[in-house]
């Protein structure tokens, strides 16, 4: 013991208590955790130059101040204790406070010296413990970083010196606190004379070295480069490379994509970052990647940071690079659970490093779990919210506990010191070893230990982990597996197109979390699972979902459209039982909506009978994986089959039928739509449409380019409505669009695109365009119009910048396009886009009103453009004799019954004139 002493003060080590884990000869750590940035953390090899004498369990030992690496005995292992005046024993029965000292003295520097392993009984007076050191808790070093060490080398580092007799105990929980004591900085270590020593200062991080397998420049990058990877494939390749255990159990709910779990799960609508929070409250958090320094996770506790602030630092790191505020309303939601006793549920990513076990899914949700507290801290020069979760009911196993981990035992006499700041009077827990310290972020004693600066590098105070809470508090507000959705009687008979109806579900026979992708049901997507839930869908009147248009018009309808742009003009005529408003929006592009009525709408074969036609027949409607979307694998929001000749809009529709196996309901439209094109169209411009695409809208659906979610019954989404504007500009495409609506009413709108409105040519506005067109509803057309002249007699630097002053915004000017037309598209009504550069110039959306929709639009898409296997897809031969006209013999029926009427009522009037 001597020895040992003199050892230690030969390295210059300061007197600290700290506790040194009981281990057994044939425990084996774990791979690192990894940093709390998502990169592995690199095992360094065992420094030189510390002896330090072993224990033996049965002998009382004092050992003198040891290297911050804090472990925790396993049950039935001797428990450390930290004694008052600096040393360490040893305790059958365990201590009563770990970690509390009234020391703040901070390491100093040290210097190890590697030994070999044995597998002989130590001898207790030459025999060192060696256990990793905590490179952050010790000046720079010289060492050598193995980023990719074995297991077998680990094992082997990781049993030096350990003389603790007793079985093996699982590795999850040391590991995982082990993982967590090791700080996400790591120094480099520096090399001098051959030895390895210790520097007291430290010297300035090398410069980024530019890496040897950087990606190459896009365009030359090939195929294999891992950042073309799908989602799927960097899972599977994450998993293989995965070395830790084996989870216990398995997640009673999971899922494969980040939809599919917002989309199912009513507590966790968070498309975008980890928590979802509603009304002040947190509802669900996710733990992946990113979870700041020291974040720690074992089968009951969890310790992360809040979201926010983080950033690029000069070397291109993700960091924290802002001050969190604990006031921000994010952070405050979960302190109000805190606050009320409020429990919630977690989610574990497969990038979560401190998972105790291998993640068997993208996605896993965890038991409920309560914040037990919540402090500041120091990282990276900023101030971090930091929270500690713990599972609600300790006496049930996690399921993500490490197979083979023995059962857990709550502890009742582990407590972490907690005291009062005399300063600000805020409590707070012993959260470090260091000692205890005000961990109000407010509070000028915020960080310091005896009136100084504490250093960022510190060890959790394993007192502070081990505790348990007896939870009493809450029922959560939702269930962790919702119930399947069910019908209600309260939303009548068209409930299975209401907007809960399209959310996702929890699959009861495997737990996937599914997004409802067919019409008409939701279908688990696990391989070999055979669930299915369907509602029962009773074909809905369109009368039930026409909202305030109620039964339509029984003469001519009168349009409710909108022209926001004085310029445009507008002819308005009549075809039978037709009212049809022509817009001219320039030379060439013409919009023409046809109103129907109700007469019209009713008759056999007409818009009543396909709307209730495309609810009976399964035409393939389903919802379809976006190109291009912010989240890997979102799906669109309505539902889509298309007809003929293939067609890719902002979905890929690899799935085609031909116009020859269409339903006769498709057929039909295609009639009539084709009679509404030759209405705006002159005969020898008309092309006969070779493909139809239909789309169906369940409430609250749109036409969306990117993910659009609306904030249902107590949850609120990420993402609020976007503009929708999008143009059917493919050119594969013919110059004339015609469509039909069925069912609910929709607002159609055109706008200009931002280019052609501003005159502009980049987004920043900095480069005016003399060469575009000054079409109608654009931005300032007479200030353009000196601006094209001027361009001729100056440079382009003067253009621009006279451009800048000419087209300058005023205060509160919206920087958006207005829309320029608007129509209103009810029951049975047509609309009919015609002119090429209508697509080049404008851009339009549709939104639907009410909760059942079909959208049916046909299309000339150009034969050479399609693949020659596909292009009799297209085919549709209609017979002229059956061509629609416009219902033109039911517009003479229903005047000759309307003269009469008049007649009728006439003959009643000279009567009772008369009497």
């Amino acid at each position: 013991m001597a020895k040992s002493k003199a050892a230690s003060t030969k390295t210059g080590q300061t007197k600290h208590p700290s506790i040194i884990p009981a281990k057994s000869p044939q425990t084996a750590t774990s791979p690192d955790r990894g940093d709390q940035s998502g990169n592995t953390l690199r095992r360094s090899k065992r420094l030189q130059g510390m002896p330090v004498p072993t224990f033996n369990p049965e002998l009382p030992v004092t050992i003198q101040a040891m290297p911050s690496k804090t472990m925790l005995s396993e049950p039935g292992l001797p428990f450390v204790k930290v004694v008052p005046d600096g040393a360490v024993s040893l305790s059958d029965s365990g201590p009563t406070l770990i970690g509390a000292t009234d020391s703040d003295e901070t390491l100093g520097d040290h210097a190890f010296e590697e030994t070999q392993s044995s597998s002989t009984k130590p001898d207790i007076s030459t025999k060192p413990v060696l256990n990793e050191p905590d490179i952050d808790t010790f000046s720079e070093y010289n060492g050598t970083d193995n980023e990719n060490s074995d297991n077998s080398d680990a094992e082997q580092n990781n049993d030096e010196g350990n003389s603790c007799p007793s079985k093996k105990p699982s590795r999850s929980k040391q590991d995982n606190l082990g993982a967590a004591l090791v700080k996400s900085k790591k120094r480099k270590a520096a090399t001098s004379g051959g030895k390895k020593t210790a520097k007291t200062a430290l010297a300035p991080p090398p410069k980024k070295k530019q890496k040897v397998n950087a990606p190459t420049p896009k365009r030359q990058r090939k195929a294999g480069n891992p950042k073309t990877k799908t989602a799927k494939e960097r899972f599977l390749a994450a998993s293989a490379e995965d070395t830790r255990p084996l989870p216990w159990g398995e997640p009673e709910v999971w899922a494969e994509t980040r939809p599919e779990l917002c989309e199912a799960l009513p507590w966790f609508r968070c498309w975008q970052g980890a928590g979802h929070t509603h009304g002040g409250f947190v509802f669900g958090m996710l733990l992946d990647e990113d979870q700041g320094e020291r974040a720690y996770m074992d089968e009951h506790v969890a310790i992360t940071r809040a979201g926010g602030g983080i950033g690029k630092n000069d070397l291109g790191e993700i960091c924290q690079i802002k001050d969190h505020d604990s006031e921000n309303g994010r952070i405050k939601a979960f302190i109000n659970n805190e606050k009320e006793k409020i429990p919630m549920h977690l989610i574990i990513g497969q990038n979560n490093i401190h998972c105790p076990s291998r993640i068997p899914h993208r996605y896993c949700v965890t038991p409920d779990v309560h914040i037990t507290d919540h402090w500041d801290e120091k990282s990276n020069g900023h101030v971090v919210v930091k929270f500690r979760f713990e599972k609600t009911d300790l006496n049930k196993k996690s399921w993500y506990a490490a197979e083979g981990s023995p059962e857990f035992h709550v502890p009742t006499n582990i407590k972490a010191l907690r005291k009062e700041c005399p300063k600000c009077n805020v409590t707070k827990p012993q959260v470090f070893m260091s000692g205890w310290m005000c961990l109000n972020g407010k509070c000028v004693s915020f960080w310091t230990l005896n009136d100084i600066l504490a250093p960022e590098a510190q060890d959790y105070n394993p007192a502070f982990v081990e505790e348990r809470q007896t939870f009493d508090g809450f029922i959560p507000p939702y269930a962790m597996n919702p119930e399947l959705i069910q019908p209600n009687a309260t939303h009548g008979q068209a409930f299975p197109a209401t907007r809960q109806c399209w959310e996702g579900i929890v699959c009861k026979l495997c737990g996937r979390c599914n997004l409802r992708r067919h019409w008409d049901a939701w279908r688990c997507r696990t391989e070999g699972c055979p669930f299915v839930h369907k509602l029962p869908m009773d074909v809905i009147p369109a009368s039930s979902v026409m909202g305030e248009a109620g039964y339509g018009f029984q003469g001519h309808g009168v349009a409710q459209d909108k022209v926001l742009e004085p310029s445009i003009n507008c002819e308005v005529r009549k075809h039978g039982l037709y009212r049809e408003c022509v817009y001219q929006l320039g030379d060439g592009l013409i919009i023409t909506h046809l109103n129907s009525n109700n007469v019209i709408n009713s008759a056999p074969g007409g818009p009543d009978d396909l709307f209730c036609h495309l609810q009976k027949e399964d035409i393939g409607l389903e919802r379809l994986p976006m190109k291009q979307s912010v989240v890997e694998q979102t799906y669109s929001r309505h539902f889509s089959h298309n007809f003929g000749m293939p067609y890719k809009y902002v979905v890929g529709h690899d799935n085609s039928t031909s116009l020859a196996d269409a339903p006769d309901g498709i057929k039909e439209a295609v009639r009539r739509m084709t009679w509404a094109a030759k209405r705006t169209v002159a005969d020898e411009d008309f092309v006969d449409f070779n493909e139809v695409l239909a789309i169906g809208y369940f409430e609250s659906m749109k036409m969306n380019v990117r993910a659009l979610f609306r904030p249902p019954i107590y949850v609120c989404y990420h993402l609020a409505n976007r503009s929708q504007y999008h143009d059917d500009g493919e050119i594969s495409l013919g110059p004339t669009v015609a469509s039909i609506s069925l069912g609910c009413p929709a607002r159609m709108k055109w706008r200009l695109k931002m280019r052609y409105w501003c005159g502009f040519k980049d987004k920043g506005r900095k480069h005016y365009d003399p060469n575009q067109p000054i079409l109608r509803g654009c931005r300032k057309p007479e200030e353009r119009r000196k601006l094209n002249e001027l361009a001729k007699t100056v440079s382009t630097a003067e253009l621009d910048a006279a451009a800048q002053v000419a087209l300058a915004f005023d205060k509160g000017e919206s920087k958006t396009p207005p829309a320029v037309l608007e129509l209103d598209l009810r029951h049975g009504d047509y609309m009919v886009m015609h002119g090429a550069p209508m697509q080049v110039y404008y851009e339009h959306m549709v939104t639907p009103t009410d909760k059942l929709r079909f959208g049916l639009t046909c299309r000339y898409v150009k034969p050479e453009m399609v693949p020659e296997d596909m292009r009799s897809m297209g085919d549709l031969t209609l017979d002229p004799a059956n061509a629609y006209d416009g219902d033109l013999e039911l517009y003479k029926d229903h005047m000759e019954k309307y003269e009469a009427g008049k007649v009728t009522k006439r003959r009643i009037a000279s009567v009772a004139t008369q009497a």
